[in-house]
């Protein structure tokens, strides 16, 4: 009897030859394998496989309805909220990092001296012009601050605290018409040979700035920075400012012109602050520990 030549183990060794060809095959030519095969089962399950799905679709919802009820104009508006919010706290961490920043270039600065000063950073909640200039902070007491204690912005001094509350305090600025202050006159940056003018400055009437006068020949230009020298003047022990003030920066130098009185001899300097004290937000309290 004569044997057939296709039998199931053939058969079965063929197909499992095929699939491991088609394996290794290029994309196009196991796409081309696999189709036809793929289409025939499909053409012959879909007659059964259809009801099924319909029933599946019934009982499960369709998915595409389900933010049907949401309101999307509620949805934006809270994410503007969020944005927002978040644009917020990143101003608050930038304010804090200037902030930080700035108490530890205090620290560094080699021509103060605070090694066993406080920082106590404080808002400035309102100005006020006029006679006696002042601004008004939200710390007091309740942080230490006392009466006679230096205010500064950075390097910079604005005054001093007059008045104390437990909660506020009020600070007179330097500003304040007769007002006397000794200065150090100094280059910005050190050169090969320092020079130094040591002058008195008092406030120009109705402004934010300074006139003090000097020699013909005393080295001051434009751009130098007067620090506050400290007095040893009996007569001025009252108005003899705390020793931590010693090298804040009162203002700098804007202008040397010829002095309308002794144009020969003597020149006039005009002097600002480096920042206008009457737009300042925050400020920093000296406070001895």
């Amino acid at each position: 009897m004569r044997r057939s030549l296709i039998t199931p183990d053939r058969l079965l060794f063929a197909l499992v030859a095929f699939l491991f060809y088609s394996s290794f095959a290029r994309l196009d030519v196991a796409v081309s394998i696999a189709a036809p095969p793929r289409d025939v089962l499909r053409f012959v399950l879909n007659p059964a496989t259809q009801p099924l799905h319909a029933v599946a679709t019934m009982v499960r919802g369709d998915g595409r309805n389900e933010t049907a009820g949401i309101d999307l104009e509620s949805l934006a508006a809270e994410k503007l909220k969020l944005q927002q919010y978040v644009r917020q706290l990143e101003d608050q961490l930038r304010i804090s990092s200037g902030r930080i920043a700035e108490l530890a270039n205090m620290r560094e600065n080699p021509t103060l001296n605070l090694g066993a000063i406080r920082l106590v950073d404080a808002g400035v909640t309102s100005w006020q012009g006029g006679a006696t200039p002042t601004l008004s902070i939200n710390r007091g007491s309740g942080s230490g601050i006392a009466p006679g204690m230096v205010v500064g912005s950075g390097a910079n001094l604005v005054g001093r605290i007059s008045s104390v509350g437990p909660g506020s305090a009020t600070v007179s600025l330097i500003t304040t018409p007769g007002t006397l202050l000794d200065v150090r006159i100094l280059p910005g940056t050190s050169g090969p040979s320092p020079r130094e003018v040591v002058v008195q400055c008092q406030p120009v009437a109705g402004g934010e700035s300074f006139w003090a006068q000097a020699g013909q020949n005393d080295p001051i230009q434009a751009g130098d920075f007067a620090h506050l020298r400290l007095s040893d003047n009996a007569l001025e022990s009252q108005a003899r400012w705390r020793d931590e003030s010693a090298g804040m920066i009162v203002g700098q130098v804007v202008r040397v012109e010829d002095h309308p009185d002794d144009p020969k001899l003597r020149t006039r300097i005009l002097i600002e602050p480096r920042r206008k004290l009457s737009s300042l937000t925050r400020v920093v309290v000296l406070v001895a520990e």
